[in-house]
């Protein structure tokens, strides 16, 4: 249990960083899929690709919320914060669980 809660506490806070100090870029939602558990839940999972050089794409993809599954739709344009250093660290801003408030 003390894992998941870390492994999920990580990853909030490198979104988190991301989106407080990482460049920008512009993507698209490329898939969205579900994968079914036995007992009839499942994990949501989205898609998305970006070009952080302006040369070549970079894919990637997140585990969402349900409600974020379902606003989110294969081609829809999104932002996606990423780390300059390392493209692997990104997130789509349209479907994390943060807010940008100025």
């Amino acid at each position: 249990m003390a894992f998941v809660f870390y492994a999920i506490l990580i990853r909030a806070v490198r979104i988190k960083r991301l989106i407080e100090s990482g460049a920008v870029a512009g993507g698209v939602v490329t898939e969205k899929w579900i994968n079914q558990s036995r007992k009839g839940g499942g994990d949501h999972w989205v898609a998305y690709q970006f070009d952080p050089t302006g040369s070549s794409l970079t894919s990637s993809k997140i585990r969402v919320i349900p409600r974020a599954y379902h606003l989110c739709e294969v081609g829809r344009a999104i932002s996606v914060f990423y780390d300059p250093a390392n493209f692997r660290r990104c997130a789509p801003y349209e479907i994390c669980d943060y807010e940008i408030i100025s």
